[in-house]
């Protein structure tokens, strides 16, 4: 993982070029945040393959043009759990009472959020899916989501299908209450050669009003493992009597509704333990080529962690001197063009950029409490001071790793929420 934290932070330099110069800072040791020099034009294109991997990604997403995406009802609410897992310091019950106002979508979804906690915090990967069931069939409801790029190694935690729902007032109250029956369209998409089975009920009354929260687990779980099945969900309306009631008289929006209250569906994955895939011989050979052209690169300008410069990344030698600890690294997304600005080539919603930092720094005697060393770097260093030539002294390196949450759209104007694990120095010790 920190070999992936490195790849990550090269290829930031790399984009640096493409975009505006201005997107990636650190620390100079006098208190002042710099803009780091630029990598050469010739590892750009292997870096960037090679970042897209390390995010799970075969290519970058080219979802459609929107006019303000995130005024949707499916962005909205995955930039509200993508708030929920950055403030995740304080309590649950704090964030959903204080939210942004920025955030006009959050008061409609917070019932829905209380009960999601737990499926937050542990999953590695929330999606959402917008609904591709079309216009409705006579008084019923159809719902398809497309599985087709979900993994089939993901592991389903929970998921749930949201609906809006307005009173109806129209809707004579004697008839109530009414049941919402979900039903797993087995095969056959028309009408004749359906096979339904019951996957969820729901009873509501006529004048309920809001987000409706249905627990559709079993069927996603089919459709991400078996994508081939999947043909979507049938809803069907009756009332106390057992008659048929028009989903729309009842009050259920549909796609003809408002943007920021159309159904969709949300997903909780747990990723599988080992979370990116092997090298191919290929990129190897790639990164092989990478790293002969960057050595090249650097002899020319000059600009190394080499032992006898007295500069890193262009800084003084004086910065050299200071002790292990951590440094200020700042990627700025925004920057770097990545962050969603209504472009057709953005796609990342948030965040603006994340504070990654960095360790660096001598681990020489005596090494005080604050370098957190090793008691394997306590002894290397006094060898060190025994026989220079032999050992070397300890290596300043991170001691703790955290995570970052990225919010980003697929090529379906799906919405994914992904933690990408050690991406972020917490602290730096000798080792």
């Amino acid at each position: 993982m920190l070999a992936a934290f490195a790849v990550f932070v090269v290829f930031v330099a790399a984009c640096v070029q493409l975009t505006n110069p201005a997107s990636f800072y650190a620390d100079n040791g006098l208190q002042q945040t710099v803009i780091v020099d630029r990598l050469p034009r010739a590892q750009r294109r292997l870096v960037r393959q090679e970042v897209l991997q390390l995010l799970g990604l075969h290519h970058k997403p080219r979802p459609p043009v929107e006019t303000n995406p995130t005024a949707n009802s499916a962005p909205s609410y995955m930039l509200g759990l993508y708030n929920l897992i950055e403030q995740e310091e304080d309590s649950v019950e704090e964030q959903l009472n204080g939210w942004p106002g920025n955030l006009r979508h959050m008061q409609l979804y917070n019932l829905t959020l209380r009960g999601a906690e737990d499926n937050i915090k542990s999953a590695d990967m929330i999606m959402s899916f917008v609904n591709h069931g079309g216009s409705p069939f006579g008084m019923h409801r159809r719902f398809f989501f497309d599985f087709s790029e979900v993994p089939a190694t993901e592991k389903v935690m929970s998921a749930e299908l949201r609906l809006f729902k307005h009173p109806a007032p129209r809707v004579m109250m004697s008839r109530g209450p009414f049941k919402m029956e979900f039903k797993l369209v087995r095969q056959g998409r028309d009408w004749e050669e359906r096979i339904l089975e019951t996957e969820a009920n729901l009873t509501v009354s006529a004048m309920e009003s809001g987000w409706l929260t249905v627990n559709v687990s079993r069927a996603t779980r089919e459709w991400t493992y078996y994508s081939s099945t999947n043909y979507g969900l049938y809803l069907v309306t009756t009332d106390a009597y057992g008659y048929e009631v028009d989903a729309a008289d009842l009050g259920l929006v549909d796609e003809e509704g408002p943007s920021d209250q159309q159904p969709f569906l949300v997903s909780f994955f747990k990723a599988p333990q080992k979370l990116h895939p092997k090298v191919s011989p290929v990129s190897a050979d790639a990164r092989r080529k990478k790293r002969s052209a960057g050595e090249k690169s650097i002899r020319k300008d000059d600009v190394s962690f080499a032992r006898d410069s007295g500069y890193v990344y262009g800084l003084p030698s004086k910065y050299n001197r200071q002790s292990c600890g951590r440094r200020v690294l700042y990627v700025s997304f925004r920057d770097l063009g990545w962050q969603c600005r209504l472009r057709l080539q953005d796609w990342i919603i948030a965040p603006d950029g994340y504070s990654a930092y960095y360790c660096h720094g001598e681990c020489a005697f005596p090494l005080n409490a604050h370098m957190n060393a090793t008691n394997h770097a306590i002894v290397q260093t006094l060898v060190h001071l025994l026989n220079q030539l032999a050992v070397p002294k300890p290596c300043c390196a991170p001691t703790k790793l955290s995570a970052i949450s990225v919010l980003y759209f697929d090529d379906n104007s799906n919405v994914i929420l992904k933690k990408y694990k050690n991406m972020v120095v917490r602290a730096c010790g000798c080792h």
